[in-house]
């Protein structure tokens, strides 16, 4: 999702992500700067929620980079916890302050209403998230180290906002 953004992000993606988008991996959408005059985390996050049509939802902050190994990984784990009955919640979490990396189901991320909207722009969203995901019955929770090649990009909280 961008969020109205003009730091040349959005054009960065359609050229250097080509492969991903042509074959559905990926898919930007955008919403402009009228549509979006203030930047807040939660609020885009969620208003990318809403555009996905999947039923599992994966949220990749724009500061991570993540590893080729990671939709594997994730589809794995939800296959094994749909075996078992469970409705996975994965938080891929690293020691590179990498916190933004929630993989839940669609109907669970509606049923707690996504992310507080009501929070600050940035700060304590995901763990938020994360928390009352793990609070829905029959919800298994499992974090999950850094894999291979996954990473945050190195940046200061005033380049995150």
């Amino acid at each position: 999702m961008d969020c109205g953004g003009t730091d040349g992000t959005l054009e960065w993606m359609k050229t250097n992500c080509r492969s991903a988008i042509d074959v559905g991996l990926l898919t930007i959408y955008q919403a402009s700067h009228k549509d979006f005059p203030h930047w807040h985390a939660s609020v885009g996050k969620n208003r990318a929620a809403d555009v996905a049509t999947e039923d599992i939802l994966v949220n990749v902050d724009s500061d991570n980079i993540v590893g080729p190994d990671f939709v594997v990984d994730v589809v794995d784990r939800f296959s094994y916890g749909s075996t078992k009955g469970f409705n996975m919640v994965l938080h891929y979490e690293g020691v590179d302050c990498t916190c933004g990396r929630i993989a839940c189901t669609r109907k669970d991320f509606h049923k707690i209403r996504g992310y507080d909207e009501d929070a600050h722009p940035m700060g304590a969203q995901d763990i938020d998230l994360i928390y009352r995901l793990r609070a829905l019955p029959g919800v298994w929770y499992e974090r999950v180290g850094n894999l291979p090649f996954s990473q945050a990009i190195p940046n200061t909280l005033d380049e995150k906002v």
